[in-house]
């Protein structure tokens, strides 16, 4: 399961540079999801490298909802930081990432795991994630 949360958290990351640097309108949308999916992962990120943690979440949690724009715009920040991060995971290889925006997610992946679906995907995860909060939240 942690995968998944893992490619949408840097599929979210790369939107998140496009609508606050690029002005792209269609990525308004995302921020709010990245800063779900980020809480996801942090805890399992945070236990075997709290510089990584803390790196994605001075890129996609901190300052939400109005974030500084410089600081929620770094992609390759969390990108370097779940590279670093899945090297000391247990269970989990940087292969199981895939790729991101065409290209092999991580130096020397051997494998394509993110399908034509994956927006989808990150859909789903998202809404589940947000499920999730709420329940956490309200239980």
């Amino acid at each position: 399961m942690l995968v998944p949360l893992i490619q949408g958290t840097i599929f979210i990351a790369n939107e998140n540079e496009l609508y606050f640097k690029k002005n792209t309108p269609s990525a308004a949308g995302y921020y709010p999801e990245g800063f779900i999916l980020a809480q996801t992962i942090l805890p399992v990120i945070h236990d075997v490298d709290q510089s990584a943690a803390s790196d994605i979440s001075g890129v996609m949690v901190e300052g939400f909802p109005d974030p500084e724009m410089s600081a929620a715009s770094q992609p390759a920040k969390v990108f370097r930081a779940v590279q670093t991060a899945l090297a000391k995971i247990d269970g989990i290889n940087c292969d199981d990432v895939g790729t991101i925006l065409g290209s092999n997610f991580c130096p020397g992946a051997s494998y394509d795991n993110i399908s034509p679906a994956f927006g989808a995907r990150v859909a789903t995860l998202t809404q589940i994630a947000i499920m999730g909060v709420i329940v956490y939240f309200l239980g």
